[in-house]
């Protein structure tokens, strides 16, 4: 369980950063569809690589939960730029 968690905090983390990196150059909506296909796809090359690693196993639902945290984040930032008006193009 505790592994399993790893792959959704990661991979939302790794969604805020890419959604911060993409997010200067698209809308928001575009940015943040954007951000979760580069994660699973990113997911996916990861667990093709661990099927070539002889102490790792690659698993279909890893890649499926490792999108989900990704989505998770995505959610977490477009929920705290509106609960906070946190955008960084506003005047301050």
């Amino acid at each position: 369980m505790v592994r399993k968690f790893g792959h959704v905090s990661e991979y939302a983390i790794l969604a805020l950063l890419v959604l911060r990196a993409l997010d200067s150059s698209r809308g928001e909506r575009r940015a943040g569809g954007w951000t979760i296909a580069i994660c699973a796809a990113y997911a996916a090359t990861d667990e093709f690589h661990q099927s070539f690693v002889v102490s790792r196993t690659a698993a279909g639902s890893d890649v499926l939960l490792d999108t989900v945290g990704a989505g998770i984040g995505v959610g977490l930032a477009v929920w705290l730029r509106c609960r906070f008006s946190w955008d960084r193009r506003s005047p301050a």
